[in-house]
């Protein structure tokens, strides 16, 4: 076989619209009961979340992982998801007087169940799955533990039939503050790839959930991760753009200078902040990519020569509130338009119909 008999065609969020189904009982978007702050995890981005913006988020329903190394904070040692990176994870396994295991000791202990995020770019490492496995054995049933990124769907299924794992994140390279797709050319568009995924899960009756991870910039492409069989979705640039985001905060002055303005606080962000962005003054904030040189100089890496993202100022859109809102009362209209009251429903009834106009799109 040749690389052209080979090659997949894939589409991606821009390829797609959804049709809404053909006999409809639904009235209204108010007849759909589901919470969908409660599907919607926060990427683990330092310019998003950070020790005095964490509760802020996560009192508001939605899944808030921490930031790798806030595990190290005495603040957040009872705190929902831990965040850890290869070496951390390792450290659980190879080393039982490690901080790591003893942090991991008293979550257990307070929480009795706990939700841990091994945060690396390539999640189809055998060295991954090997730490996963036995982190799986010793921890038996009190560990949610989700691994990824993945852009293979057979990784997945080696990942399930070892059952190292709970949740996969799933997409390479869409993120918009990633440049591994520009500069690698790995990158599998995301809708295909999602449902080769699900159609596997569905194939061979798998547990693990699939979380689309990468590339959303809205609600309509939360919409289609869910159509095309996503669990749930993880969301970085979507939050940057909230007023509360931890990025250093920006704004222009009548001469057109960039000026700093305070950062985002524990129960709200400063009121002159606030005042400004109610009163239509464009704010900006700084949002920058996990593989960025700043962020493995601040993990602690000497000299870093390669990066695969890259640091810009965004204008802030919106105040979380506001953001969830509109999640909501889109995607409930998205599933009475689908004649869907669940999750399950709306992969059902929910049909893809090939965006011809963006045809130059497809791979």
């Amino acid at each position: 076989m040749n690389k052209t008999e080979k090659m997949l065609k894939g589409y991606g969020f821009d390829d797609v619209t959804i049709i809404p189904y053909a006999e409809n009982s639904i009235k209204s978007r108010g007849e759909i009961g589901i919470n969908f702050n409660e599907l919607i995890y926060v990427s683990p981005m330092d310019s998003i979340i950070n020790d005095a913006n964490i509760d802020f988020f996560r009192n508001r329903g939605i899944i808030v992982p921490q930031v790798r190394n806030m595990w190290k904070n005495d603040k957040l040692a009872n705190s929902g998801y831990v965040t850890f990176s290869l070496s951390e994870a390792k450290n659980l396994i190879d080393h039982k007087e490690s901080d790591e295991f003893e942090y991991m000791s008293n979550q257990l202990k307070n929480n009795k169940k706990v939700n841990l995020l091994i945060d690396i770019a390539n999640g189809h490492l055998t060295e991954l799955w090997s730490v996963c496995s036995q982190i799986k054995s010793y921890y038996k049933d009190y560990l949610y533990l989700i691994i990824g990124n993945i852009a293979n769907p057979n990784t997945y299924k080696h990942i399930c039939d070892m059952e190292i794992a709970d949740a996969v994140r799933v997409g390479i390279g869409g993120g918009s503050r990633c440049h591994t797709s520009s500069k690698t050319a790995i990158h599998y568009p995301i809708i295909s790839l999602l449902s080769t995924i699900k159609d596997i899960k569905d194939k061979y009756n798998y547990k693990v959930d699939i979380i689309a991870d990468g590339g959303i910039k809205n609600s309509s492409d939360i919409i289609k991760c869910f159509c095309a069989g996503a669990d749930k979705v993880m969301m970085g640039s979507v939050f940057a753009k909230t007023l509360e985001s931890a990025g250093k905060k920006f704004f222009t002055d009548e001469d057109k200078y960039i000026l700093p303005v305070m950062d985002a606080k524990i129960d709200g962000i400063d009121i002159d902040m606030v005042e400004r962005y109610r009163s239509g003054q464009t704010i900006y904030s700084e949002y920058r990519g996990m593989s960025t040189k700043d962020v493995q100089i601040k993990e602690g890496k000497a000299a870093p020569t390669y990066e695969e993202g890259f640091i810009e100022n965004i204008k802030v859109e919106y105040m979380l509130d506001e953001l969830l809102i509109e999640i909501n009362n889109s995607l409930r209209s998205a599933f009475s338009y689908c004649n869907a009251r669940t999750l399950s429903e709306f992969y059902t009834t929910s049909i893809f119909i090939q965006n011809f106009n963006n045809n130059h799109n497809s791979l």
